[in-house]
């Protein structure tokens, strides 16, 4: 009988963590496991199920991991004599699906700007996360139900996160600017992939040194977009989130 490889899935992609589903897709001549065999290779190379053991299966781990290492999925061909050097005479195919390599966006403040930069991210690349301490103010607003919301503070969100260095996007724009800083500078404890702050640039030359004064690393400081987005020139609610998409999406993408 087959393991349960669904709710494998399903666990991993509730936990947020990245995964590559392996399934032989094409076996010819001798092979120690059948068309169909899956098996779940995890971020830290742990994996669930087995699609033979031997070389076979410690390749299709290596391999696995620079899948989500390079967030792509594809199909890789064994020999199983000449390339893993198993006894078996034949040849499978296995089919690579990296899971779970989404960007991720949270959005701290719920205002004008932010609320519209939510609904704009939706159809991307990017699971979106709406996040307002003011509990009155995001139930009170009509979201697309795509988009994540998180009552409270940082601190009281701070453990739903998805703290990594290669999926984590933020951006800052609350209703106040010393909790801008006190949410960038908490940040800051963080891996994240891009943290964008709303704002001049006179803003964040006052950030930078209080935030400096008090011993943020000068190589920190220097991650920080303030002002985010890319200078089109608008200055309505609506163009400032189309400029803050277009920047996230172009980082993203490594332009």
């Amino acid at each position: 009988m087959s393991w349960d490889w669904i709710n494998g899935c399903k666990k991993l992609q509730s936990e947020g963590l990245p995964f590559v589903l392996v399934t032989i897709v094409r076996c010819v001549g001798s092979t120690p496991r059948d068309l169909g065999t899956r098996m779940i290779v995890r971020a830290d190379g742990g994996i669930l199920g087995t699609i033979g053991g031997g070389n076979l299966e410690q390749m299709v781990i290596r391999d696995a991991l620079d899948c989500i290492q390079k967030g792509i999925t594809h199909v890789v061909r064994y020999p199983l004599a000449c390339r893993t050097k198993q006894c078996c005479g034949g040849s499978v195919e296995v089919l690579m699906e990296a899971m779970n390599i989404h960007p991720v966006l949270y959005i701290f403040g719920a205002g004008h700007v932010g609320s519209r930069l939510a609904e704009i991210m939706l159809g991307t690349p990017f699971e979106v996360h709406l996040i307002d301490e003011r509990k009155d103010w995001l139930r009170s607003q009509t979201l697309p139900t795509e988009i994540i919301t998180h009552t409270g503070t940082l601190a009281e969100n701070e453990k739903k996160i998805l703290w990594d260095k290669q999926r984590t996007f933020i951006v800052v724009m609350t209703h106040d600017h010393q909790l801008d800083e006190q949410i960038i500078e908490s940040i800051f404890a963080h891996k994240t992939a891009y943290i964008g702050l709303i704002g001049s640039e006179s803003k964040w030359a006052t950030f930078e040194e209080r935030l400096s004064e008090r011993g943020t690393p000068a190589e920190k400081l220097k991650n920080v977009r303030c002002p985010v987005g890319l200078d089109i020139g608008g200055k309505s609610p609506s163009e400032i989130a189309i400029s803050i998409a277009a920047e996230l999406i172009k980082a993203y993408h490594g332009k």
